[in-house]
């Protein structure tokens, strides 16, 4: 069908109606043409027919993207490689135990060690070195880390990671910081990896006063922009974040250029019937290959529509293709809760939200976690008896949940304000965080502490929930007060504007 005579049916059959924001609003609207409502029909018939073998790439793995991917050239059949996951598994049941050095026990008197190769077998080096670390054992993290990164080098940029947070802990701060350079340097490593690196060898420089190269090593991690450490080195080099929130209004014009393309037209189409299924489908059956204008007009599209999660995938998806990054819907703001309904900072809300759930109300996690905020159904329960699980998937039902789940862990006695707290309090549970504060309660370097939690998952949440929310602030040219306080060492207390 030519994409014009589609576009004049859509037309017909769906009038542009601004205030239909909403997937219920947008329900069953009728269709006024019997031709249009056969096109339409076969339309949605070819979407829900549409299948895609790939995943969505996420935001975080497009950000843990690496220049270059290690491949080992050694064949193996696949009894083989069968009995290397055997190996794997068992390594992995023993660090989750608390066991590296059984772990390396193990790898050292197996026979199946040996269908690795060296730089494989150092990577399993820097997982157990990292257990180690994690166990507080930090010289022999670090003679493992090292063994690895001798012979390996920038192919194992965990081996220079895991070394110089040893090196640091032991007080080498010469050692840690050729360390950390040799992973920041490594085109095997993400830029989280790269930027945390970088940020950790300038504070390495400066406890031996090398200011040239500390600033080096902050202008390196400041190369990447959308990650945690790469904010705190722009912050402590007092340059500006220069992030795009650039995106035009949905008007009637915007729709007519939509509507004049056959995958764009079924787009509004879903858009506007509501049909959460099928945009999904039709957003992800978008090419790559438009060009930024045509890309923004999508995404002003998903934002109108409230399809917040699509709008965040599709963004992703294109500043993977094109490495132009649209940020006002990489970092979506929604509107299911009025502003005046917050009771909790709303870039706070936000920044969870978005790692949590991705913005997708009707997210579940494995653990049965619902909803925006993921909450558990018995989580939501003490706070408000009435609740049903299937209350959850409502986003203003989830938000405001959420939102008192937060102030009463902000509150606690374990988190009294600070957001590094809460993050785990969040995560982990309460249990957890005050497992882990007794047992590094020495510990009184606040990023240091973040390194040493024996839970990677529980690291990689708190840095990227205060990444979110920090950028959301600067969206809403909001201080960043909290920012100001990590880059100078210090614990980022909430404050409640």
């Amino acid at each position: 069908m030519p994409a014009k005579f589609l576009a004049l049916l859509l037309l017909l059959a769906f009038p542009y109606t601004a205030s239909a924001d909403t997937f219920s609003e947008a329900l069953a609207r009728p269709v006024l043409s019997p031709l249009g409502k056969s096109a339409l029909e076969k339309l949605e018939k070819k979407y829900k027919d549409t299948k895609f073998e790939t995943a969505w790439v996420d935001i975080e793995d497009q950000e843990m993207q690496v220049r270059s991917f290690y491949t080992s050239s050694k064949k193996r059949n696949a009894a083989t490689l069968r009995s290397m996951k055997g190996l794997r598994d068992e390594v992995d049941k023993r660090i989750a135990n608390g066991q590296p050095t059984k772990a390396l026990y193990l790898i050292n008197g197996d026979k199946r060690f040996y269908a690795f190769d060296k730089v494989e077998q150092d990577e399993m080096k820097a997982y157990i070195a990292a257990s180690y670390l994690a166990e507080d054992r930090a010289e022999k993290a670090l003679k493992l880390a090292t063994q690895a990164l001798s012979r390996s080098d920038e192919k194992v940029p965990q081996a220079g990671w895991i070394a110089g947070l040893a090196a640091w802990r032991t007080e080498r701060y010469r050692d840690a910081a050729r360390y950390f350079e040799q992973a920041a340097k490594s085109p095997y490593a993400s830029s989280w990896t790269i930027s945390a690196a970088a940020y950790w060898a300038a504070r390495a420089h400066l406890k031996f006063d090398d200011y040239e190269t500390h600033i080096k090593m902050l202008q390196q991690a400041g190369q990447h922009p959308r990650t945690f450490y790469g904010m705190l080195a722009l912050r402590s080099l007092g340059l500006d974040f220069a992030y795009n929130w650039e995106l035009p209004l949905f008007t009637d014009a915007a729709r007519s250029k939509l509507l004049g393309d056959k995958k764009t037209a079924a787009l509004v189409y879903f858009l506007e019937s509501g049909q959460e299924k099928l945009i999904e489908k039709s957003v992800r059956a978008l090419p790559l290959t438009l060009e930024e204008g045509d890309a923004a007009r999508i995404l002003s599209a998903l934002l109108h529509y409230r399809a917040y999660e699509m709008a965040y995938r599709y963004a992703n998806r294109y500043a993977a293709e094109k490495n132009f990054y649209f940020d006002a819907a990489l970092y979506p703001w929604t509107t299911w809760v009025k502003e005046d309904d917050f009771k909790v900072d709303t870039a706070l809300v936000h920044g969870f939200m978005r790692q949590e759930s991705r913005m997708d109300p009707n997210a579940k996690s494995g653990a049965g976690a619902l909803g925006l905020l993921q909450l558990l159904p018995d989580t939501a329960k003490a706070l408000d008896k009435t609740i049903k699980a299937e209350d959850l998937y409502k986003p203003a039902v989830n938000i405001t949940l959420g939102q008192k789940y937060l102030q009463k862990l902000l509150d606690g006695g374990n988190v009294r304000g600070n957001l590094f707290d809460l993050a785990i309090a969040y995560n982990a549970g309460p249990g957890k965080l005050a497992r882990w504060k007794d047992d590094l309660k020495a510990i009184d370097d606040p990023l240091l502490f973040i390194e040493l939690i024996p839970s990677p998952e529980s690291r990689a949440f708190i840095e990227r929930v205060l990444r979110n929310y920090w950028i959301y602030r600067i969206r809403n040219n909001q201080p960043t007060i909290t920012l100001d306080s990590v880059a100078g060492g210090n614990i980022p207390r909430y404050q409640a504007d």
